[in-house]
């Protein structure tokens, strides 16, 4: 209460009642201010607290050992809660680094892996983690095949650096399908973002590569030299596929390259250059 505290204000600093009470008062409304600035809420609500205590009722020495048991399981918890979420950041890097590599879809892959682990916070393919945890793959990719991806490379012909220009815009041209299509979906597939949706696509697309491999026997693409721009925009055609929750990027565009006539080396690798600019 307010005479509670004045008590204590007029034995801490030897000044009248009147004066203390003041004093209380005009921190009160501080205090008042200062929390409806920062939280816009009232501050005289103890639902609104974490803890609230009648130190009139307990005393002053009980009400810190109170604060203080309060504080250390509430530091004992965020620890545990912290070392839980290590452990999935652990388990879900393991999924990803697995998975990125292969033409399945690792987004998808950590849906499922997020929802057998039963995380109540769960996320879905929008969220800042899920790109940020791809960006080591991204790197990797970019550091194995930088000479190739490099125009300037001194150690490049004049026709080389030619030929990894044209490879550029290839890929540029590759991702504009998938850039403008994106956007005008993106917000209407967030909406199917489960682990049902998931599932059935990862079937369908192993489905899907099984038949592709049995029919794909003859190639008329060889080298990224021999792919034309409307190759790449025909492949960008199938990247479009990927805002489909479930359908991997690179397995999109690998099994539209094969079944356009490129190579599985050639495939592959331009899936893995797509990511960059996709990323």
């Amino acid at each position: 209460s307010v005479d509670y505290r004045a008590k204590r204000v007029m034995s801490a600093l030897d000044i009248t009642q009147a004066k203390a009470k003041d004093k209380v008062l005009k921190t009160d409304k501080q205090r008042r201010t200062y929390y409806d600035y920062y939280t816009s809420k009232n501050w005289g609500v103890m639902s609104n607290y974490d803890l609230c205590i009648d130190a009139e009722k307990f005393g002053i020495e009980e009400t810190a050992n109170m604060i203080i048991n309060a504080a250390k399981k509430k530091i004992i918890r965020s620890c545990y809660i912290l070392f839980l979420e290590m452990i999935k950041s652990i388990v879900l890097g393991i999924v990803e680094g697995i998975s990125e590599w292969l033409p399945i879809s690792s987004t998808g892959h950590m849906i499922l892996v997020n929802e057998l682990i039963n995380n109540t916070e769960g996320f879905t393919a929008s969220d800042l983690y899920l790109y940020v945890i791809q960006l080591g793959a991204i790197l990797a990719v970019v550091t194995l095949y930088f000479h190739k991806l490099n125009p300037f490379s001194p150690k490049k012909t004049n026709v080389e650096k030619e030929n990894t220009w044209k490879m550029w815009f290839k890929v540029i041209i590759a991702c504009v399908p998938a850039a403008v299509i994106g956007l005008v979906l993106d917000n209407f597939m967030s909406a199917w973002e489960n682990w049902q949706v998931v599932s059935a696509m990862l079937i369908l697309y192993g489905v899907a590569f099984i038949v592709v491999e049995s029919l794909h026997k003859e190639t008329k693409i060889e080298s990224m030299d021999d792919m034309t721009y409307k190759t790449a925009l025909l492949i960008g055609l199938f990247q479009v596929l990927s805002i489909v929750p479930g359908t991997s990027r690179s397995g999109a565009t690998i099994l539209g390259a094969m079944l356009i006539g490129c190579s599985r080396s050639v495939a592959a690798e331009f899936s893995f250059f797509l990511a960059i600019p996709v990323m």
